[in-house]
């Protein structure tokens, strides 16, 4: 039998064809359902100025590090929602936990995605009283304007590998949410 040849273009064309037109999702990252995109308003809650339309957190104790890992998804819907939604932070407790892998993206109305840049992303000091310090990483999302959807995820790692033996899982916050799931 004949070996098939088959030209470089050919194979490199295939591979554009194939690949995944979100660069999140070509590192790996998740697609989010379309549904998401055609929400114009809070179900629950009309003229609410965002919703947290998915919430997924994840504890594991199985390696020698604790890791508490999160996904949220934002849809805002105001103007006042954009102010309020596109600065996110997350709290660190150096020492005991440290916030690694932020990252994210603005998905747009049509479907289109800005990435979260490593340089929207800063740190600093939040407080500190005797030998506790806290710090906060804060990112800044491009592009956020009512009709986005804003996607983060990072994960909380602590050196100490039972640390979650009790932990209380805080769904509500100061908006409303549409789906949760915890993962244990």
């Amino acid at each position: 039998m004949k070996p098939i040849r088959i030209p470089a273009r050919s194979l490199l064309l295939l591979f554009a064809l194939t690949a995944p037109a979100d660069p999140a999702l070509a590192r790996g990252g998740k697609a989010i359902d379309p549904n998401y995109l055609s929400i114009i308003d809070c179900p629950d809650e009309p003229g609410c100025p965002a919703l947290v339309l998915l919430d997924e957190t994840e504890l594991s104790n199985a390696s020698a590090r604790a890791r508490l890992s999160r996904r949220r998804l934002v849809k805002v819907f105001t103007n006042a929602g954009a102010v309020d939604h596109a600065d996110v932070e997350v709290i660190e407790t150096l020492g005991v936990e440290e916030c690694r892998n932020l990252s994210g993206r603005t998905i747009l109305p049509d479907g289109r995605t800005i990435p979260l840049k490593q340089e929207n992303i800063f740190v600093k000091p939040a407080y500190r009283k005797g030998g506790e310090r806290l710090r906060v990483k804060a990112a800044k999302f491009p592009g956020v304007v009512p009709g986005v959807i804003i996607e983060v995820s990072y994960d909380l790692i602590d050196p100490r590998a039972s640390n979650y033996v009790k932990w209380v899982w805080r769904i509500q916050g100061n908006l409303p949410v549409l789906k949760a799931h915890l993962t244990l």
